[in-house]
């Protein structure tokens, strides 16, 4: 199956509430994540995800939601922790 034809299929299968397996790239990470549209999770898929998945559930949201929200960035947290957990140095991006 070509590309298109994937990608077609999977944008089908996400518009139908369904978990979508999407491959990075092998240059990248080369690892399999785990994809469910958010207007579609329920409490299964998120079981599953938790199980599934390696337990790191990531949802997308708009800076506007974000800021209004006042979440901070993860790398934020991580800076602001660095001095009692030294680790966080270590997983914090540059």
């Amino acid at each position: 199956m070509d590309k298109k034809k994937n990608l077609e299929r999977a944008m089908r299968s996400l518009r139908s509430g369904n978990i979508v397996l999407v491959f990075d790239d092998a240059e990248r990470e080369a690892e399999t994540d785990m994809v469910v549209a958010a207007e579609h999770c329920t409490p299964h898929h998120v079981k599953v995800l938790r199980k599934e998945a390696g337990g790191l559930i990531c949802a997308a949201l708009h800076p506007r939601v974000a800021k209004a929200l006042e979440l901070p960035f993860l790398t934020d947290i991580y800076q602001s922790a660095v001095h009692r957990y030294p680790v966080l140095g270590d997983l914090a991006p540059t």
